[in-house]
C-alpha cells in the first residue's frame, strides 16, 4: 500500500513538474511575442493567412523597421484579404500609396489613385487625404493640394505634418503671410521641424 502511494505521489510530482515547465515555456513564448511586434504579427499572419488586419499591422511594423519592400508586400496581401468591416481597407490602400509616394516617388499618379480608392472606402480617414495632398503637390496641382489640406485640417487642426505641408503649399502660392502663420503653428506643436524654420526665415 505504502509503495503504491509513494509511486502515485512521485507520478503526480513528475506530472506537475512537466506541466509547470510547459506552462512556463508557453508564457515565455507569449511574452516574447508581445514584446516583439514583428514576431507577434508574423505569428498572427501564419495563424490567420486569409485575414487582412494581421497583414496591415505587420506592414506597419516593417515600415517602422525600414523594410519597405516587405511593407509593400504586406499591404498588397492586406488589400486582398478578408475584412470584417469594409472601411478598414482604407488603411492598407493608404499604406501602399505611401510606398509609392515616399519610396518610389517616380509615379505620384499611382499613389494618388490609391489614396482616392482609400477615401472612397472611408472618406473620414484623413491620413489618406493628407497623402492625397502630398501626391497632388508632387504633381504640381497646388490648388487641389490646398483644398485637400484644408479639409484635413478641419479634422486634424494641430497635426504637425499637415501644418508643415500646408505652409509649404501656401509658400509656393506666394501667400507668404499665411505660410508664415501656418509654420508658426507647426513650431508650436514641435520646435524641431526644419521646414517651418525655412518658411519663417
Amino acid at each position: 500500500y505504502f509503495s503504491n502511494k509513494r509511486l502515485l505521489t512521485c507520478l503526480v510530482f513528475i506530472f506537475l513538474t512537466i506541466f509547470i515547465i510547459a506552462q512556463s515555456h508557453t508564457v515565455f513564448q507569449r511574452n516574447y511575442l508581445f514584446e516583439n511586434p514583428l514576431f507577434l504579427w508574423s505569428d498572427n499572419v501564419l495563424k490567420s493567412p486569409g485575414l487582412s488586419r494581421p497583414y496591415t499591422y505587420l506592414g506597419n511594423v516593417y515600415w517602422e523597421l525600414g523594410r519597405y519592400e516587405d511593407a509593400k508586400k504586406a499591404a498588397l496581401s492586406s488589400i486582398v484579404g478578408k475584412y470584417s468591416r469594409r472601411h478598414l481597407q482604407a488603411v492598407p490602400l493608404s499604406n501602399l500609396a505611401n510606398y509609392y509616394i515616399y519610396i518610389q516617388p517616380s509615379n505620384p499618379t499611382n499613389a494618388l489613385n490609391l489614396y482616392e480608392q482609400a477615401l472612397r472606402v472611408a472618406p473620414e480617414y484623413w491620413p489618406a487625404r493628407f497623402g492625397m495632398a502630398t501626391a497632388l503637390l508632387f504633381l504640381g496641382q497646388l490648388d487641389n493640394a490646398r483644398i485637400q489640406l484644408e479639409k484635413t485640417l478641419a479634422v486634424a487642426p494641430r497635426h504637425r505634418n499637415v501644418l508643415l505641408l500646408y505652409s509649404l503649399v501656401l509658400l509656393k502660392q506666394n501667400d507668404f503671410s499665411s505660410a508664415f502663420n501656418q509654420a508658426k503653428m507647426a513650431l508650436a506643436t514641435d520646435a524641431s521641424p526644419s521646414l517651418a524654420h525655412k518658411v519663417i526665415g
